[in-house]
């Protein structure tokens, strides 16, 4: 009983651990949270992140909060509910494809998706978001400009790898995060929207792998997905999008960097002024989500998806062991005042 208690707190601790350090699985921390909400409305949105997902976005998006923006990315997306209403807006239905050029399409669309559209922006703005970033808000640019004309746009790119590396790291993430959308996961956070943003992976929904094993009833697995094999094999996705950016966004208005550019062009780009800047004051640029930290989320939450069940018991094993050390020490107590006793009789 005593090896599995120890086992049962390593875990325990192990898992808190990795929660709460920055560059592990903080992006499925604040998923499961929901994040910490801004205060107060926001007038416009005054940065949009253009950059696809696997871009840095994560390590951009730490780096607004820190010049004091309210950005609005996957975290908040999930904990509002929007990823189905961020999916009606930007996907024709009947293609599957990523709307573009959104005016034109507008121009002959349906009431209901530019209702759709005004409700998600006044809430956003409701929520306090000044700036945007990731998936799906990289693909609403144009809809974004269109609100904020005098917006401030970051196109951001890998730092290597360029379509091809894109395209591996896309599929190394998936894969990462697939488990968190089966059991225990799924009872309080709805992963549908991953299904979401792999829609522009080959424009169709990707297949799945799943372990049920019979001789564990409780796991049900989703250890895997494949995007579609033409997508793979091609990286003209990112090419195509990162020129669409550039051709719809003003130069004066536009910044492409990645996350190995630093603080000053960033800092530059957003008039910041020099002495603000982070890097003045020798505080490095973030990095968030790195190919590491995929790897410690792949093997947690799948350790996580097969215990689970095990895991919930590690309360009640605490509580076992501190009855257990309560008992033994009232037990020493009473021996020692009963020896205690006898010797006082003997020396009478």
């Amino acid at each position: 009983m005593n090896s599995l208690l120890l086992v049962a707190l390593l875990c325990s601790a192990l898992l808190h651990h990795v929660l709460a350090e920055d560059g592990g699985l903080t992006m499925m921390a604040q998923l499961i949270t929901g994040g910490t909400p801004p205060k107060t409305r926001s007038d416009a949105i005054h940065i949009i992140g253009a950059g696809l997902p696997k871009t840095g976005t994560k390590s951009f998006t730490a780096a607004l909060k820190m010049l004091g923006y309210s950005v609005y990315d996957t975290v908040p997306a999930q904990s509002l509910g929007h990823f189905h209403v961020l999916r009606d807006i930007i996907v024709d239905n009947a293609t599957g494809d990523v709307v573009r050029p959104y005016m034109e399409f507008y121009a002959a669309s349906d009431q209901e998706r530019r209702a759709k559209f005004s409700a998600w922006y006044a809430s956003i703005l409701e929520y306090g978001s000044s700036a945007t970033m990731d998936s799906p808000m990289c693909f609403m640019t144009e809809l974004l400009l269109h609100e904020n004309p005098d917006a401030k746009v970051l196109l951001t790119k890998r730092v290597s790898g360029g379509g091809q590396g894109w395209i591996r790291s896309m599929t190394h993430t998936a894969n990462a995060i697939a488990p968190l959308s089966g059991w225990p996961f799924s009872f309080f956070l709805d992963m549908d929207w991953v299904v979401d943003i792999t829609m522009f992976t080959g424009r169709r929904k990707p297949n799945f792998g799943m372990w049920r094993p019979a001789w564990a009833p409780w796991i049900n697995l989703c250890y895997t997905w494949e995007v579609n094999p033409d997508f793979k094999a091609s990286g003209s996705m990112y090419d195509a999008h990162n020129d669409y950016i550039r051709n719809l966004v003003p130069p004066e208005q536009l910044l492409e960097l990645t996350a190995a550019d630093g603080w000053e062009p960033l800092c530059k780009f957003l008039d910041v002024p020099v002495d603000d800047c982070p890097s003045s004051k020798g505080i490095a640029f973030p990095r968030e989500n790195s190919k590491q930290a995929m790897e410690v989320a792949y093997w947690v939450v799948r350790v996580i998806a097969v215990a689970y069940p095990f895991l919930a018991a590690v309360p009640l094993l605490v509580l076992f062991a501190v009855a257990r050390c309560v008992r033994r020490c009232c037990c020493s107590a009473g021996g020692a005042a009963q020896d205690k006793s006898k010797a006082d009789k003997k020396n009478r």
